[in-house]
Protein backbone atom coordinates (compact mmCIF):
# COMPACT_ATOMS: atom_id res chain seq x y z
CA UNK A 1 0.00 0.00 0.00
CA UNK A 2 1.48 3.71 -0.55
CA UNK A 3 -0.26 6.84 0.16
CA UNK A 4 0.46 10.03 -0.78
CA UNK A 5 -0.76 13.70 1.02
CA UNK A 6 -1.71 16.17 -0.86
CA UNK A 7 -0.99 18.96 1.97
CA UNK A 8 -5.03 20.11 1.23
CA UNK A 9 -8.13 19.14 0.28
CA UNK A 10 -8.46 19.06 -3.87
CA UNK A 11 -10.94 17.59 -6.62
CA UNK A 12 -9.55 14.68 -7.77
CA UNK A 13 -10.77 13.53 -11.36
CA UNK A 14 -7.97 10.86 -11.56
CA UNK A 15 -4.63 9.63 -11.31
CA UNK A 16 -2.08 8.30 -13.37
CA UNK A 17 1.40 6.53 -12.52
CA UNK A 18 3.84 4.89 -14.81
CA UNK A 19 6.07 2.39 -14.37
CA UNK A 20 8.61 0.48 -15.85
CA UNK A 21 7.39 -2.81 -18.14
CA UNK A 22 10.16 -4.97 -16.33
CA UNK A 23 11.29 -5.33 -12.74
CA UNK A 24 10.33 -6.20 -9.32
CA UNK A 25 6.93 -4.09 -9.88
CA UNK A 26 6.19 -4.86 -13.58
CA UNK A 27 4.18 -8.29 -12.68
CA UNK A 28 1.16 -6.19 -10.99
CA UNK A 29 -2.35 -6.85 -12.75
CA UNK A 30 -3.97 -4.27 -11.44
CA UNK A 31 -4.30 -1.73 -8.62
CA UNK A 32 -7.02 -0.02 -6.47
CA UNK A 33 -7.67 3.61 -6.44
CA UNK A 34 -8.53 4.74 -2.72
CA UNK A 35 -9.03 8.27 -1.76
CA UNK A 36 -9.54 10.15 2.06
CA UNK A 37 -10.25 13.72 3.60
CA UNK A 38 -8.29 12.33 6.82
CA UNK A 39 -5.91 9.87 5.90
CA UNK A 40 -7.91 7.35 8.20
CA UNK A 41 -10.58 6.41 6.80
CA UNK A 42 -10.43 5.60 2.67
CA UNK A 43 -12.97 5.27 -0.07
CA UNK A 44 -12.49 2.57 -2.82
CA UNK A 45 -12.72 4.42 -6.21
CA UNK A 46 -12.38 1.26 -8.22
CA UNK A 47 -9.66 -0.96 -9.73
CA UNK A 48 -7.25 -0.33 -12.70
CA UNK A 49 -6.57 -3.44 -14.70
CA UNK A 50 -5.04 -5.03 -17.98
CA UNK A 51 -8.68 -6.42 -18.47
CA UNK A 52 -10.47 -2.86 -18.22
CA UNK A 53 -8.20 -1.47 -20.72
CA UNK A 54 -6.70 1.11 -17.84
CA UNK A 55 -3.17 -0.03 -17.59
CA UNK A 56 -1.41 0.07 -20.88
CA UNK A 57 2.27 -0.75 -22.34
CA UNK A 58 2.58 2.17 -25.15
CA UNK A 59 4.24 0.64 -28.49
CA UNK A 60 7.57 0.37 -28.17
CA UNK A 61 8.22 1.59 -24.94
CA UNK A 62 9.60 0.22 -21.74
CA UNK A 63 7.43 1.36 -19.17
CA UNK A 64 3.85 1.46 -18.40
CA UNK A 65 1.12 3.38 -17.81
CA UNK A 66 -1.86 3.02 -15.17
CA UNK A 67 -4.36 6.33 -16.08
CA UNK A 68 -7.86 5.95 -13.86
CA UNK A 69 -10.53 8.43 -14.24
CA UNK A 70 -13.18 9.65 -11.89
CA UNK A 71 -16.08 11.96 -11.94
CA UNK A 72 -14.40 14.86 -9.41
CA UNK A 73 -13.80 13.45 -5.85
CA UNK A 74 -12.82 15.86 -2.84
CA UNK A 75 -9.97 14.32 -1.00
CA UNK A 76 -6.40 15.11 0.63
CA UNK A 77 -5.24 11.37 0.49
CA UNK A 78 -4.44 9.07 -2.08
CA UNK A 79 -4.05 5.36 -1.69
CA UNK A 80 -2.33 2.88 -4.06
CA UNK A 81 -3.02 -1.18 -3.18
CA UNK A 82 -1.01 -2.89 -5.30
CA UNK A 83 -1.66 -6.72 -4.74
CA UNK A 84 1.76 -9.11 -3.64
CA UNK A 85 4.44 -7.61 -5.67
CA UNK A 86 6.75 -4.39 -5.69
CA UNK A 87 5.45 -1.07 -6.95
CA UNK A 88 7.92 0.68 -8.58
CA UNK A 89 7.20 4.25 -9.88
CA UNK A 90 9.04 6.34 -12.32
CA UNK A 91 6.27 8.67 -12.34
CA UNK A 92 2.99 9.99 -10.49
CA UNK A 93 0.28 12.42 -11.32
CA UNK A 94 -3.04 13.53 -9.82
CA UNK A 95 -5.52 15.33 -12.27
CA UNK A 96 -7.34 17.41 -9.70
CA UNK A 97 -8.59 21.50 -8.69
Amino acid sequence: VWTVNLGKAYDIYGVMLVQPDSGYGADNSSYEILISSDGENFTSLGTASYSDGTIVNPADSEYKAMTAFYGAQTAQYIRISYGTYYLEINEFYVYAK
